[in-house]
């Protein structure tokens, strides 16, 4: 079955009764020039249909609604599905042709069958453009469907789970950023203590969640924005006691997995994979051998193949140390990337990238003298990881006698240079010498990749004593979700925060559909990725 499309680029669209007239677009419509007539009808996946990768065949019928003075002799077609660029042939004999022969006059239309990953674009959000070159220049059009992007988020639970101090992986669905959440899915698991840490979504409904379980790492795959999840493992893990911190991946399925394992001392940890988590290797990596703790908390990659991934260690000395590294293969391999002109870096905790080059991490100093404080910092990259700026101070890791720390521990960034970067400020009461620690959200904006920052932090839900930001994730159009947990009695229950300006404002939801026997201490959301 196709679909009948009158779009064209700009405000036109005409019927095939206006096929032998003269372009109705004029002048002042440069960009009114092709017109997509049919498109496929995306195909609707089932779960387990993208392992196999399936390569079909789509025919696409396109009009040329120029003037006769602008015949096309070339066509291309993107359809954003992680294949080459088609290039089309007007020449009926050879392959990939429309059936015409050598171009495409004004008005005329030809058809063409070309190759299509529904692996990739799958029934959800994709462009199609269609460019051709003519004798007056090139010319263009599009066509976006209008979908909003889900997120998804993931922890463990131990409601369900088949044996006492047991938990299970669940997810939570958003397709509102926030506003109303789906019923909680339970990925299938053995029996096991699970804790799951890493999500990453991409706009097709596919997601890679990544964690660790007593006895292994673990690895989840969906298909359909977290509505079922398939339980796939890393083929070769190093040693029991292995934990995989974070996940990064891209639309056409690669994904990088960081943490770390124990092995006489505890070092790091990277998994690849190049088909969404479906099978997993390790990566060759060389990294410094003289730590006696090292840890990668967060990571990173672009289309392009880059990838920069960011953690912690300690040094013979017990000093701690931030550490960081790129990989341009889709971490293949690796280069030691850490920013040593700041010498009391002690970690990088999250790290954001954009495909433009630039890159943002978040991370803590420290202060040798006990009378001074460290701060939290950002350090940004424009070149892909080649330079570092120096750090730039979001807020003192304490201040005065009634805060007692500040942490962060995520950070999202987009295109147009807004971050966000959330985490938790744990503060002392003291009246009447009776004191009371509590916890509350901390979250941070920039709009120049982190050059600058803003605290705009969400309020808490009304009396209560814990209330915690673990991860957030935004979008380029200003939308951001928040998602933590809080605890106004011996429980803990889910919480999640909205914005539509990048966390200058915000609105608290606490309603996540979590079912009231999932309100337990061993209840715990820990990520969330929004498929962009």
């Amino acid at each position: 079955m196709k679909y009948n499309l009158w779009v064209l680029a700009g405000l036109c669209a005409w019927t095939t009764a206006y096929a032998n007239t003269p372009n109705p677009c004029g002048p002042n419509n440069p960009q009114c020039d092709l017109q997509f007539i049919e498109i496929p009808e995306i195909p609707v996946l089932s779960v387990g249909d993208c392992l196999t990768q399936t390569i079909t065949e789509e025919t696409y019928v396109i009009r040329n609604n120029t003037p006769i003075i602008n015949a096309i002799t070339q066509l291309e077609i993107k359809n954003n599905d992680g294949l080459a660029d088609d290039l089309v042939s007007l020449n009926e004999d050879a392959p990939n042709a429309c059936t015409l022969d050598g171009t495409l006059p004004p008005h005329y239309t030809c058809s063409v069958t070309l190759s299509f990953n529904p692996c990739v674009a799958g029934n959800l959000d994709r462009t199609l453009e269609i460019k051709g070159e003519t004798t007056q220049g090139t010319i263009s059009s599009d066509i976006q469907t209008d979908i909003t992007p889900a997120c998804v988020t993931i922890g463990v639970a131990d409601i369900l789970a088949p044996e006492e101090n047991d938990t299970l992986p669940f997810s939570n669905t958003t397709f509102d950023f926030g506003r109303t959440w789906q019923n909680p899915t339970f990925s299938p698991a053995k029996n096991d203590y699970y804790n799951m840490d890493g999500i990453s979504c991409v706009n097709t409904g596919v997601c890679v969640a990544v964690g660790n379980s007593n006895t292994d790492v673990a690895s989840f795959t969906s298909l359909d924005w977290g509505s079922s999840w398939l339980p796939l493992t890393p083929t070769s893990q190093p040693v029991m006691g292995s934990v995989l911190n974070d996940v990064s991946c891209v639309i056409t399925g690669e994904c990088v997995a960081v943490g770390n394992y124990y092995k006489n001392l505890t070092s790091n940890v990277l998994y690849t994979s190049d088909d969404f988590g479906r099978t997993w290797e390790p990566a060759n990596y060389l990294f410094a051998d003289d730590f006696l703790y090292s840890e990668l908390t967060g990571v990173s990659c672009l289309p392009n193949g880059f990838c920069m991934t960011v953690g912690l260690a300690q040094n013979l000395d017990i000093v701690p140390v931030a550490q960081s590294y790129t990989s341009t293969d889709f971490g293949h391999t690796w280069t030691n990337t850490t920013p040593t002109h700041i010498t009391n870096l002690s970690e990088l905790i999250d790290i954001s990238c954009t495909p433009n080059g630039h890159c943002v991490a978040v991370g803590e100093t420290y202060s040798e003298d006990e009378e001074e404080t460290g701060f939290i910092v950002s350090l940004a990259t424009t070149d892909f990881g080649q330079n570092w700026s120096s750090a730039t101070v979001i807020a003192p890791t304490t201040s005065d006698y009634d805060v007692i720390t500040r942490s962060l521990g995520n950070i999202s960034c987009v295109d147009n240079g807004h971050c966000l970067a959330v985490g938790t400020l744990l503060t002392l009461d003291c009246p009447d010498r009776i004191c009371n620690f509590s916890e509350v959200p901390l979250s941070y904006t920039s709009a120049n990749f982190g050059k600058t920052w803003k605290e705009v932090s969400p309020p808490p839900p009304a009396d209560v004593t814990v209330a915690v930001i673990v991860s957030s994730d935004c979008v380029n159009d200003g939308h951001c979700v928040a998602i933590g947990a809080f605890g106004p009695d011996s429980n803990v229950y889910p919480l999640s925060y909205t914005t539509l300006d990048f966390g200058n404002t915000w609105e608290m939801i606490t309603d996540t559909s979590l079912p009231p026997s999932l309100n337990t201490d061993l209840t715990a959301v820990n990520d969330i990725s929004c498929g962009r």
